[in-house]
């Protein structure tokens, strides 16, 4: 197998070697995971745009002005989810399926779908304890997810439904559907409230 130079954004990488003789198996592995940004930024296990300012603001108020703006932090610009809608009672964001959240047969990556429920039901659960009064915020305990039809491309729109908001946690119901309206994931995730 010929030699190969990482590129130098993959400053994570290990070479596989056979037995210690110094003969890459599969050339080069990352050791984590590279994160590609819409934009084409590259990071290595973490978001390319991370920095002191790039997460969730725990306030309402800004959670609420992120929403209205989609100005969005984090993981959400990696997966492209564009909030349109949001309340203390429901969420509704959009993203465009595209070649890096595909797996390796050319379908979306289930992973997408688990994070874009687990994002909606975020958001969903943190504007509900802020309805209420509450100082704190939520997190994610438990996501589980069924995937209902395989798709690679197109406009996906995910919306959120409580199934239970109690003091201490909250439970999510959170479908995508394609544009045809059609299932395409669903799945449920449990949000512990943590009070400032």
């Amino acid at each position: 197998m010929p030699e190969h130079t990482p590129p130098s954004h993959l400053s994570l990488v290990s070479r596989v070697k056979r037995r210690g003789v110094g003969v890459p198996v599969f050339g080069y592995v990352l050791l984590m995971p590279a994160i590609v940004a819409p934009d084409g930024a590259v990071g290595i296990g973490v978001n390319p745009h991370s920095g002191p300012d790039y997460g969730w603001a725990m306030s309402d108020q800004n959670l609420q002005e992120q929403i209205q703006s989609n100005e969005l932090k984090g993981f959400d610009v990696v997966l492209g989810l564009r909030y349109t809608a949001a309340s203390p009672d429901s969420v509704t964001a959009e993203f465009t399926l595209r070649p890096e959240l595909h797996q390796p047969w050319g379908i979306t990556h289930g992973g997408v779908y688990c994070s874009v429920i687990e994002s909606v039901a975020s958001v969903s659960g943190q504007l509900w304890i802020g309805s209420r009064g509450i100082a704190g915020h939520v997190v994610g305990v438990n996501n589980n997810t069924d995937f209902l039809r395989a798709v690679s491309e197109g406009e996906l729109t995910a919306v959120s439904t409580p199934i239970h908001r109690g003091r201490r946690q909250q439970l999510w119901l959170v479908e995508i559907t394609g544009a045809d309206g059609k299932t395409v994931a669903r799945g449920q995730v449990r949000l512990q409230n943590i009070e400032d």
